[in-house]
């Protein structure tokens, strides 16, 4: 039996696409052949897409959503249920912030951060002692170490 070319090999190449100039909504949710690779490739649509679906993308991670930054007229991004995105309040935040008239939705700011007593509240973190951002919230202890100021030379 041969192979169906439509279920087992998808190619998505935006680049191949070029011509939809005008192309506002792309909906990706829940495509398997979805990656990273194919994330990157859609600044071809930067002046055009106003809203992305990448709900359920198994294979999207945080490096190929870094990518978006291109997109300059996103108005609405659907983030939800990404597996392999960790750190999700952190990268919805981040988000904004490249891309500030966009909705982004699917992720709350809390997802992926551990939960770290108030003051005057005993408990510990299962992971040590976190980096409090003053919500009530941690990053893991040691995200920041590469952000530390090295030690004056005299």
């Amino acid at each position: 039996m041969l192979p169906n070319p439509l279920s087992d090999s998808i190619t998505l190449c935006p680049s191949s696409c070029v011509c939809l100039k005008e192309l506002k909504y792309l909906g990706l949710n829940n495509c398997p052949h979805v990656d990273d690779w194919c994330l990157s490739r859609l600044h071809v649509f930067g002046d055009s897409l106003q809203e992305l679906g990448l709900a359920g993308c198994p294979k999207v991670t945080e490096r190929g959503l870094a990518s978006l930054h291109h997109l300059k007229n996103l108005r609405r991004l659907d983030l939800s249920g990404l597996p392999s995105v960790h750190n999700q309040g952190l990268l919805r935040i981040l988000l904004e912030e490249v891309l500030p008239q966009c909705v982004v939705v699917g992720i709350e700011y809390e997802d992926g951060l551990l939960q770290q007593p108030l003051a005057g509240q005993s408990g510990s973190s299962p992971h040590g002692m976190g980096l409090g951002l003053g919500l009530g919230l941690a990053l893991p202890a040691g995200t920041l170490k590469d952000l530390t100021c090295p030690e004056e030379v005299s």
